[in-house]
């Protein structure tokens, strides 16, 4: 199942070389990077979402899990 998250890690990274202000395609990293337990690229991914969108609540949610996942509660 790896295998897979990192293949898509690489075509999610040639999309966003193409367009960097591609939230939905920033987001769909960051949720990838969370199941492959990179947690805090997940976060800088999440939190870089929520800087362009401020209001992404599916950015929110899926930071407020990785921050639960990695116990990193208290921080932004």
């Amino acid at each position: 199942m790896k295998q897979k998250y990192n293949e898509a890690l690489i075509d999610l990274n040639k999309i966003l070389v193409l367009e960097p202000n591609n939230y939905y395609t920033l987001r769909t990293r960051g949720k990838t990077y969370q199941k492959l337990e990179k947690y805090n690229e997940a976060l800088t991914d999440f939190n870089n979402v929520l800087n362009k969108v401020p209001n992404d609540v599916l950015a929110l949610r899926l930071r407020g899990e990785t921050f639960q996942k990695s116990k990193k509660y208290n921080r932004f």
